[in-house]
């Protein structure tokens, strides 16, 4: 059996926005389909569609956002300290 062509599925960034990502893959010539939904997996991982999605559900605070970002660099410097 021989597929071939272009096939993309949008992913929603946010159900209020409606706006999507198209990533795609060209399935190849003898190409198993679970080979190619491994390949189109790891493509959408590789993008970070879904941390986007994930984050995007709920509003986040602008305070919130910068004391994550203080934690993470704490975090990051005691890191690079013990070595």
């Amino acid at each position: 059996m021989r597929l071939g062509g272009f096939y993309t599925a949008p992913v929603l960034l946010n159900p209020v926005w409606r706006s999507a990502l198209a990533v795609g893959i060209k399935v190849r010539d003898k190409e198993s389909i679970d080979r190619a939904l491994r390949r189109f997996k790891r493509t959408v991982n590789r993008a970070r569609i879904l941390r986007t999605y994930r984050e995007n559900l709920s509003f986040t605070k602008p305070s919130e956002v910068r004391r994550e970002e203080r934690k993470k660099a704490a975090a990051n410097a005691r890191r690079k300290r013990r070595y």
